[in-house]
C-alpha cells in the first residue's frame, strides 16, 4: 500500500523579485516567469502534489514579508 503525505504548500514573492520581474522580461524561460506571481506558483505546486498523490492540506503565502508573518491562504 502506498503511503499517503499529507503535505503543506508554500509559495514566496521577495520584494526584489516584484521589482525585478519587469526588468527581467524576455530573459527568462516561461517557469520562472510564471513563478513570480503567488497565484501562479500556488497552481504549480498543486499540480506538483496533486501528480505525486499528494494530499494538499493547507496553503501559506508569503508575499514580500518575513518567513514569520505567513498568511493562511485556506
Amino acid at each position: 500500500m502506498e503511503k499517503l503525505y499529507n503535505v503543506g504548500i508554500y509559495t514566496r514573492l521577495s520584494v526584489e523579485d516584484a521589482a525585478n520581474s519587469g526588468k527581467a522580461k524576455g530573459k527568462i524561460n516561461t517557469l520562472d516567469r510564471d513563478s513570480v506571481s503567488i497565484e501562479n506558483q500556488r497552481i504549480i505546486l498543486s499540480k506538483y502534489a496533486m501528480l505525486r498523490g499528494w494530499m494538499e492540506t493547507r496553503a501559506y503565502a508569503d508575499d514580500g514579508y518575513s518567513g514569520g508573518n505567513l498568511t493562511d491562504v485556506r
